[in-house]
């Protein structure tokens, strides 16, 4: 969407719970019909059409051609009540942000990156150690989110 100049409210908006995220939910053979149409309809598309066309066209090829959708559409898990758990990739960004600002550089040597490697991986150990012992508290997590399939949806044309 950025690499489409829509505007930043827009991505936000799109974005926010309840609205893109509800294809991830809705029965996977919906998605290019029902589903799409739904999305736009409660979405801000109030910017140019070419660019909108555009980031469908590549949600679709991408998301839907590119990677089969029972890798990001849990539909059929929740038919079959699997009990999920479900958070967002920030924590693992934080890391590889926090991890690349400790190597230094974004191309390390093999050998600076193998020994900061071995400094995390001795930090972790020592972590799990002191959790182990009482001596700290596990790290908090945020709370998962039970995304369901609006109602809206259900009975949107």
């Amino acid at each position: 969407m950025i690499e489409l100049k829509i505007p930043k409210e827009q991505i936000v908006d799109a974005m926010k719970s309840g609205n893109l995220d509800v294809l991830t939910v809705i029965p996977a053979e919906e998605v290019l019909d029902k589903g799409l149409r739904y999305v736009r309809s409660i979405i801000d598309e109030t910017e140019t059409k070419t660019k909108r066309t555009a980031f469908w066209k590549y949600f679709v090829r991408t998301w839907t051609k590119r990677f089969d959708m029972s890798l990001w559409n849990v539909s059929q898990m929740r038919r079959n009540n699997v009990s999920m758990t479900n958070r967002t990739n920030n924590p693992l960004e934080k890391y590889n942000r926090d991890f690349a600002a400790r190597i230094g550089a974004p191309h390390p040597r093999i050998l600076v990156f193998i020994e900061a490697a071995k400094k995390e991986a001795h930090s972790y150990v020592k972590l799990l150690n002191d959790i182990k012992h009482g001596r700290q508290s596990a790290p908090a997590h945020a709370r998962s989110v039970n995304v369901e399939v609006p109602g809206e949806y259900t009975a949107f044309e």
